[in-house]
C-alpha cells in the first residue's frame, strides 16, 4: 500500500495535495485492490470467475473488504482488472511471493498457528 500511495502522491502538472478524506479513500481502495488480486491469484480465477466467486462467498467478501451491512458491492470484471494493475506487475508479483513465503515460514512474522499449506 505504501508503494501505491507514494506513486499516487507524486507531483503531477496542476497537482494539488489530496485532502485527508481523498487519501483515506485511496488507501481503502488500495487495500481492496491488493486483497482482491491476492485472492484471485491464489484461486487462479479469471476476472469473471473471480467476480462470481466473490459475489457468492461471504468469507471472500470479508477478506476483500467489500462486505457491508446495508449492501455488498462486489467489484466488476473491469474493476478487478484495474486492481490487477494497481501496482506494476513486477511489484505485485514480488509482493504476493513475499507474502506466500512468509506464510510458509514457521518463524513467520504473520503469527500463524501453523504454516500455510499451498497444496
Amino acid at each position: 500500500m505504501e508503494q501505491a500511495l507514494q506513486d499516487w502522491l507524486k507531483p503531477k502538472p496542476a497537482f494539488r495535495l489530496p485532502t485527508a478524506r481523498q487519501q483515506q479513500q485511496f488507501q481503502l481502495r488500495s487495500r481492496r485492490a491488493l486483497r482482491c488480486t491476492i485472492l484471485r491469484t491464489l484461486l487462479q480465477e479469471d476476472y469473471r470467475g473471480f467476480s462470481c466467486a466473490l459475489a457468492g462467498s461471504p468469507l471472500y467478501q470479508w477478506f476483500c473488504l467489500v462486505d457491508a451491512l446495508d449492501a455488498v458491492r462486489v467489484p466488476s470484471e473491469s474493476e478487478l482488472q484495474r486492481f490487477a494493475h494497481w501496482l506494476d506487475a513486477g511489484q505485485m508479483r514480488q509482493l504476493i511471493e513475499r507474502l506466500l513465503r512468509a506464510g510458509l515460514d514457521p518463524d513467520d512474522p504473520l503469527d500463524l498457528k501453523e504454516p500455510v499449506d499451498l497444496d
